[in-house]
């Protein structure tokens, strides 16, 4: 799952006087663009063994676009050890582009995956900007959208994949709750859950982590399926397990 968070940016805003009336007054017209990008792949497997990892990003606008690219801690509020080349990148309209990501000398766990997120927001041009202000006429109402992406380190260690090892989930009930397992080095992001035939929200759990427990509000579940999510963005074979 990525997600995606909204700058709204005014670049001409013109108030007309409660005085005048529609005759007098030039008619206000809204003008809204969107500046965001279009990943890839739908996760990012940055491997030790190799010394970067790279992604391709895509501007979908019929206009150019800037891009301002990040990698963030999976908390998504601290700069990660990585950094991306080339950070700051103008994209024409529908030009793909394919940008670079390097690990920094930094520590990281080499006993088990660690999750980042990648991070791409869209910036209007000052070109752009400056071309809007003339149309005294219009509210121009720039968008601008900052999209992020699973970014997972793998260290060299290890030798699998999450696939293989999305069998040794498990689940258990305590009380009113369904608590979730995961036993491996891996993260494991689900593609589909179902409880006792009923597909569960991935609002309600995403992934988990390596080595930790998930709580999961389901007080009536007896059995569960589920698949996780490949290295190559697919589905799993199917898992399940009575509780």
């Amino acid at each position: 799952m990525r997600f995606q968070y909204v700058k709204i940016i005014l670049t001409s805003l013109f108030v007309i006087p409660a005085f005048l009336n529609v005759a007098e007054a030039e008619i206000l017209n809204a003008n809204i663009k969107k500046f965001t990008i279009n990943f890839g792949v739908t996760r990012i497997i940055y491997n030790s063994n190799y010394p970067s990892a790279e992604i391709q990003v895509e501007n979908p606008q019929e206009y150019p676009i800037l891009i301002q690219s990040e990698v963030f801690d999976e908390d998504k509020h601290n700069k990660a050890p990585f950094i991306v080349t080339p950070p700051l990148l103008k994209l024409d309209e529908k030009q793909k582009v394919t940008l670079k990501i390097i690990k920094k000398n930094a520590e990281i766990n080499m006993n088990q995956e660690s999750l980042y997120w990648f991070c791409v927001k869209g910036i209007p041009p000052l070109d752009n900007i400056d071309k809007e202000n003339h149309h005294k006429s219009e509210l121009n109402v720039n968008l601008s959208i900052s999209s992020c992406n699973k970014l997972i380190y793998r260290p060299s260690i290890l030798s699998g994949t999450p696939e293989n090892d999305a069998g040794k989930i498990s689940w258990r009930k305590e009380g009113n709750k369904l608590i979730v397992s995961n036993p491996t080095p891996y993260y494991m992001n689900f593609y589909s859950i179902f409880i006792n035939g009923h597909e569960v929200s991935r609002d309600k759990i995403d992934y988990i982590s390596p080595y930790s427990n998930q709580e999961v509000m389901l007080p009536k579940a007896k059995r569960v399926e589920w698949k996780v999510i490949t290295d190559y963005g697919g589905e799993s074979q199917l898992f399940s397990s009575d509780i």
